[in-house]
């Protein structure tokens, strides 16, 4: 519980996922960053969120390929690597797979991180 706890902490104090050994499209980094708000009034909702990675989807898979700046920034990256764009992560063995309800007390009030403004 001390990991997650302590986790908690830095989240709320600002700590976010880093995509620095991974290349991704800006425009998901971007929906990521709006995704980890720490203010939830600026979180896209789930409609929200439905409509864009379907879109995204529908943009750059089967035959109905779209030009738009999504598709680009897929196509540019798999160009420069000469690979599918894959998103993969490793699980750290404690790593909890299930939702569950985590009640901390005295908590730090949620912020972005400002280094990633």
């Amino acid at each position: 519980m001390v990991y997650t706890e302590s986790l908690a902490q830095k989240i709320c104090q600002g700590l976010r996922p880093q995509f620095q050994t991974v290349k991704v499209p800006q425009l998901l980094k971007d929906l990521v960053k709006r995704c980890l708000d720490a203010d939830p009034l600026k979180r896209p909702n789930a409609g929200e969120l439905n409509k864009i990675l379907g879109n995204w989807f529908d943009e750059n898979t089967g035959s109905i390929k779209k030009d738009t700046e999504f598709y680009r920034q897929c196509k540019e990256i798999k160009d420069v690597d000469n690979h599918k764009l894959v998103l993969s992560s490793q699980l750290h063995s404690s790593t909890f797979r299930t939702s569950r309800l985590l009640d901390f007390k005295n908590l730090p009030e949620p912020q972005n991180n400002p280094s990633q403004e």
